[in-house]
């Protein structure tokens, strides 16, 4: 469904999502060295804040890189947003008339635009997330099992079960969440079209309260 330009580009977006993942853990790696100096009390003072020093501009900058790789994968995610919605909007009005006089335009409009965004916002924005957070958790799980393999293990036989167990009981319930969001949203939709184009229609039969209950209910 994607061309090959926006193909290439999510290629380096899934580097850029590897890229945050190693930076946020360089990021928690950098504050080991002030606190073996705390912990051992060795070197003075100035040399206390050298370090200091030297990991606050790290972070500085690991969060300046970070920050711009935020933004090139929002950028991609509004890509793949306007590509998509174009693929419906180009879609739905090839189907020729019959199909459309069969459909809401609302709902289709609803489908155009929100569905498409909310792809775009709530579906692959979760998926870099979790990619980068995954990633992170791994690096650091063996970072211990390399300095403490015995704890390190302790830890993966622990956490492994607790998330599937997580994974099993929240799946569906997320899912019905989304379903039940969009349908809301789309009826919301549908209210103030409605609302707007029979304005007159309702502030003569006095219904504009009834419309707002509509749009309240969702």
């Amino acid at each position: 469904m994607l061309p090959e330009k926006q193909r290439k580009r999510g290629v380096w977006v899934a580097f850029s999502v590897l890229l945050r993942a190693i930076l946020d853990f360089a990021g928690v790696a950098a504050l080991i060295p002030i606190l073996l100096v705390v912990v051992k009390q060795g070197g003075g003072r100035g040399m206390m804040l050298a370090l200091c020093g030297a990991v606050l501009l790290f972070v500085l900058l690991k969060n300046a890189l970070v920050v711009f790789l935020a933004r090139v994968q929002s950028r991609y995610q509004l890509e793949i947003y306007r590509e998509f919605s174009k693929q419906v909007f180009a879609n739905y009005y090839h189907r020729g008339l019959l199909f459309l006089k069969g459909k809401s335009s609302v709902q289709l409009g609803h489908e155009v635009n929100y569905v498409c965004y909310m792809f775009s916002s709530c579906v692959l924005a979760p998926v870099f997330r979790m990619a980068g957070e995954a990633v992170l958790v791994l690096l650091m799980v063996t970072a211990l099992v390399v300095w403490e393999p015995l704890a390190g293990f302790l830890l993966c036989a622990s956490f492994l079960p607790l998330a599937g167990l997580y994974v099993g009981l929240v799946r569906r319930r997320l899912r019905r969440y989304g379903m039940e969001e969009l349908e809301a949203r789309r009826k919301q939709s549908r209210t103030v079209v409605e609302a707007y184009r029979g304005y007159a229609e309702l502030e003569i039969a006095q219904a504009f309260y009834t419309s707002l209950a509509s749009f309240n209910q969702g």
